[in-house]
């Protein structure tokens, strides 16, 4: 696009930009168990959502580098490294503010931030290493003086940390946006407070409706359904958003259900309430939330 029109292209950056920034959302948001209709305005969202999204490792690890840093300081090395991460942290701070400011928010757009403090929270688990050395190297058990406390300790830690990190991995495979941080409380706490949902469970609503119809002519309303949904759907999908009405579903077969869509009751409470007094003929749950919901149409529309 920069070959053909790079001062369009700027432009459209640029001027994207600016509106995420101030004009907020076309759709309402869900957070902290509150509908906004157009704008977050609660400064909490972007640190919750950072420790909803971090695993207890990284803050165990960001814990114990602040701590670290309020050691003496030994040498002109370790007055490097302090300066290194105050840089680090004031990025991850300065950019959190900023994204706060804009009109615009989703967890997604802070990002950027996970890398420093992931290397952060590195640093603080090689500081906590280094200090239990310095205590055990005189006080092991004489059958534990042939071995390096610190390779030991180190070993330990690292199996530990790592553990930890792969049992998230596993736990949300291959769907990883469905973790959230146990210290906060886990998936079920997440659904109360996190919007839920980036379009994850979609494709095994398509494979569930490509199975039991073989119609090529099946008509399908779903959220997200001229984006991921229609990439697994060998039927014909229509976008079940914020226009959709009553009367516009009537003529399909089947309608598919969004978690995020219903935490923030969209289309709106018309069909929402016609939906809920039918039965869903299946339900998509990963990590334990349940983030669709297929309800087959009544033949007669009614």
């Amino acid at each position: 696009a920069m070959w053909v029109d790079p001062l369009g292209v700027i432009g459209k950056v640029l001027g994207g930009a600016s509106d995420y920034a101030s004009g907020g959302h076309t759709n309402p948001l869900f957070f902290a168990g509150r509908i906004y209709e157009h704008s977050i305005t609660d400064w909490s969202f972007y640190p919750l959502n950072y420790l909803w999204r971090t695993t207890p490792p990284v803050v165990i690890g960001l814990l114990l580098a602040l701590a670290g840093s309020f050691r003496r300081q030994a040498n002109d090395s370790d007055d490097d490294l302090r300066r290194s991460l105050f840089a680090l942290a004031l990025f991850a701070v300065l950019f959190t503010v900023m994204m706060t400011l804009g009109g615009k928010k989703f967890d997604r757009y802070l990002l950027p931030v996970f890398g420093p403090l992931d290397l952060i929270a590195g640093v603080g688990w090689f500081t906590g290493l280094r200090w239990l050395q310095e205590r055990l190297v005189l006080t092991r058990p004489a059958f534990l003086r042939t071995v390096s406390a610190g390779t030991l300790i180190a070993l330990l830690l690292a199996g530990g940390v790592i553990g930890c990190q792969l049992a998230a991995v596993v736990q949300t495979f291959p769907y990883y946006f469905t973790y959230y941080n146990p210290l906060m409380g886990g998936p079920k706490q997440a659904e109360n407070v996190m919007m839920i949902g980036w379009g994850e469970g979609l494709d095994q609503a398509a494979y569930y409706l490509n199975l039991h119809n073989r119609s090529s002519h099946t008509l399908v309303w779903a959220w997200y359904g001229e984006g991921c949904f229609c990439y697994f759907f060998e039927g014909r999908s229509r976008e079940l958003n914020a226009e959709t009405t009553l009367a516009d579903i009537s003529n399909g077969d089947y309608v598919v259900v969004y978690r995020n869509q219903l935490q923030r009751r969209l289309p709106n409470e018309e069909v929402l309430a016609y939906l809920e007094r039918l039965e869903p003929v299946y339900r998509v749950w990963l990590n334990g939330i349940e983030y669709v919901r297929i309800y087959r149409l009544p033949a007669d529309g009614g």
